[in-house]
């Protein structure tokens, strides 16, 4: 998960699926299962779960069933990645009360957050966000690393960041 905001009321995660690992270990390709939205978006379906250590015991917390058409997205080795976005609103009432929050797909995959994270700003003087990515071709962006995007939440400023390497054929350390 790369991003955290609120949308009409609703807290939405946003992320991607990246397997770093050799090829011979890698779980890719897979398949995930999911809902696809009216405005084309894919909501994978997933496990929510809380809990105070990383390795300790994790607790199931129901979520809100998301209206769509069931769909399955392909996510292949090296391949184009869709964004996939998450409803966060089933930790919203529990925030404060585990320390952390995780997404685990069918698969095992997960997605580990701090549940601090999901709180809203404590100082959203001067907020604001720009999104900086830009059709191809484009000569400002210089492959292969891009920022996508930047913004401030009060007294923080976040980037978030790509290494889009489009000739390598395996993952690149950073």
């Amino acid at each position: 998960m790369e991003i955290v905001r609120e949308e009409s009321g609703h807290l939405i995660g946003n992320g991607s699926y990246r397997d770093y690992r050799d090829q011979n270990e890698s779980h890719l390709p897979t398949t995930i299962e999911g809902i696809q939205t009216q405005d084309c978006r894919f909501w994978p379906r997933v496990t929510a779960q809380v809990g105070d250590q990383i390795n300790g015991k994790w607790r199931n917390i129901d979520q809100t069933k998301r209206k769509g058409e069931p769909a399955a997205l392909t996510l292949e080795r090296n391949g184009e990645n869709e964004w996939l976005y998450f409803d966060l609103d089933c930790f919203r009432p529990i925030i404060g009360n585990y320390r952390y929050g995780k997404l685990t797909l069918p698969n095992g995959a997960n997605a580990i957050f701090e549940m601090s994270n999901l709180a809203p700003p404590s100082r959203t003087v001067n907020a604001w966000d720009t999104q900086l990515l830009h059709p191809e071709p484009d000569p400002l962006i210089q492959r292969p690393f891009v920022i996508a995007s930047i913004g401030s939440m009060g007294e923080d400023l976040r980037a978030v960041c790509a290494y889009l390497d489009m000739e390598g054929t395996s993952a690149t350390s950073v």
